[in-house]
C-alpha cells in the first residue's frame, strides 16, 4: 500500500519541497505546495505549483493548479495554468485554463461542474 503524505500544517502554509525530493505515494494538504521534485502518486491540495523541474505520475485535484514541469495524468482544478516548460500528458477537467506558448499538453479538455 503506498504511503500517504499530509505535507503541511492546520494553517495551510506554504511547502516547498525541492528537486533532490522523491515521494512514492500520496500527497494531501489543505494549504499551498510548491513542488520541484518527483512524485510517483496522486496529490490532493488547495494550490498546487509544479516547478520546472518537477516530474509527477498520478492525478491532481487542487483549487489551482501552475505546472512549469512534467505531468503524466489527469488533473482536476478551478484554475489550471500550464507554463512555458510545462509537459502533460492526461485530462484536464477545470473552470479556467491558460496555456502558454511552447507548453506540449496531449489529452482532452473539460469544464468542471
Amino acid at each position: 500500500m503506498p504511503a500517504t503524505s499530509n505535507v503541511d500544517g492546520a494553517d495551510g502554509a506554504l511547502s516547498i519541497l525541492g528537486s533532490d525530493v522523491t515521494i512514492t505515494g500520496d500527497v494531501i494538504g489543505g494549504g499551498a505546495l510548491q513542488f520541484e521534485g518527483t512524485i510517483v502518486g496522486n496529490i490532493k491540495s488547495r494550490a498546487l505549483t509544479l516547478g520546472e523541474t518537477s516530474t509527477v505520475e498520478g492525478s491532481v485535484e487542487a483549487d489551482e493548479v501552475r505546472l512549469a514541469g512534467n505531468i503524466t495524468g489527469d488533473v482536476s482544478a478551478d484554475t489550471v495554468a500550464l507554463l512555458q516548460s510545462a509537459k502533460m500528458t492526461g485530462d484536464i477537467t477545470q473552470q479556467s485554463l491558460a496555456m502558454e506558448p511552447g507548453a506540449a499538453f496531449s489529452g482532452q479538455v473539460r469544464k468542471r461542474q
